[in-house]
């Protein structure tokens, strides 16, 4: 059965690793016959909790929740955690919390992508953490975590080439 998936980026590098492995999970999902959203939040105005300049950006978001089936966060790792960039994006969704909120999520699945310069999987361990409360709060099945650790210049996940594998796999998986 074919799914609505919204995938939300971080990455302030437009051909960072980042991007280029979202880039891969998507033609996967897209060739396995899913309907595929990006929702980039370095390009998009959020502002903060209170942000009344960003309704129009705040509001897309919202709608693509509200159709999605799955949710796929991309990020890069800084300071072993989110973007501020995504940060904001996961801020908003405080709105779920509530009966109401839950009732206008139609997302039921998750997924995390992460890269990161940091030699070791140790250095993800704050981001999956806050990654499980997410999961957890918003009552969300997580369909995967792909952490891409070694990743420090831009390009160097094409050197990588089982990495990307990965993402297209899970793409068609999903």
């Amino acid at each position: 059965m074919s799914k609505k998936i919204v995938v939300i980026t971080g990455s302030p590098r437009a051909k960072g690793n980042s991007n280029t492995i979202a880039a891969a999970f998507m033609s996967g999902a897209i060739a396995a016959g899913n309907e595929v959203e990006v929702f980039d939040t370095t390009k998009a105005k959020l502002g903060g909790f209170m942000g009344t300049d960003c309704k129009e950006d705040k509001e897309r978001l919202d709608k693509l929740l509200g159709w999605a089936d799955v949710m796929v966060l991309v990020s890069p790792l800084y300071w072993k955690g989110f973007s501020a960039q995504i940060k904001l994006a996961i801020d908003g969704f405080v709105q779920y919390l509530s009966p109401n909120g839950r009732e206008r999520l139609s997302v039921k699945e998750i997924a995390l992508i992460a890269t990161g310069k940091s030699p070791d999987g140790f250095s993800f361990y704050p981001m999956v953490e806050e990654y499980k409360h997410i999961v957890e709060m918003l009552g969300l099945e997580n369909k995967f975590t792909l952490l891409c650790p070694c990743l420090a210049g831009e390009g160097d996940v094409e050197k990588r080439p089982i990495l990307l594998e990965t993402a297209v796999k899970y793409g068609m998986e999903i």
